[in-house]
């Protein structure tokens, strides 16, 4: 059904229209004829007709919550720090060096993102690693899904300076860091 415009003697009427087929095809049948849209328009009836058909639609009620003001917001998450900061990583092709460096390890959770995680906190807040879940709560960091291994979970597996245990680990990560630089700052 649909409500569709007819003009007829200089006025235009609304009506409420059903679809269907017959023999294949589509034929139109007026259900109801609403009245003429000036007059409708001018008693305010379109706009109380929608109100009352709203109660058996879940979308109009959300419409009608949000322009009333009665829609409170469940989350706020500030996505230009991790926006930023997530496509120069992956520019200077932070993932996959991290990636190639921890390959064969057997983390339970995924370090990369835990160490981007980690980064972005202490450029835009310094502060402890407590502080760090509460940044993550409410910055949004690209490419994780937030689901029970959350980037909390993972941060309370990840202590601070991880990444920078083992000698070995630690400076692969930094000469290959080094090359992107250089090689990102030519370009």
């Amino acid at each position: 059904m649909f409500v569709r415009q007819k003009r007829v003697g200089g006025y235009t009427y609304l009506q409420l229209v059903e679809n269907s087929r017959v023999d294949g095809k589509s034929r139109q049948r007026v259900v109801a004829t609403l009245g003429r849209a000036d007059v409708l328009e001018k008693k305010g009836s379109v706009d109380a007709l929608l109100c009352s058909l709203g109660r058996f639609a879940d979308k109009v009620k959300v419409q009608e919550a949000y322009e009333k003001g009665s829609l409170s917001a469940l989350g706020e998450h500030t996505v230009g720090p991790s926006l930023v900061f997530g496509r120069l990583w992956e520019e200077l092709g932070l993932r996959e060096i991290l990636e190639e460096k921890l390959s064969g390890r057997k983390f339970s959770f995924p370090v990369e993102r835990a160490v981007l995680a980690s980064t972005v906190h202490r450029l835009f807040e310094s502060g402890s690693d407590r502080q760090g879940h509460r940044f993550l709560r409410d910055v949004a960091v690209p490419c994780w899904q937030r689901s029970q291994s959350g980037p909390r979970q993972w941060m309370a597996h990840f202590p601070s300076g991880a990444c920078t245990t083992g000698a070995t680990l630690s400076m692969g990560i930094s000469s290959s860091i080094a090359r992107n630089c250089k090689a990102f700052v030519r370009s």
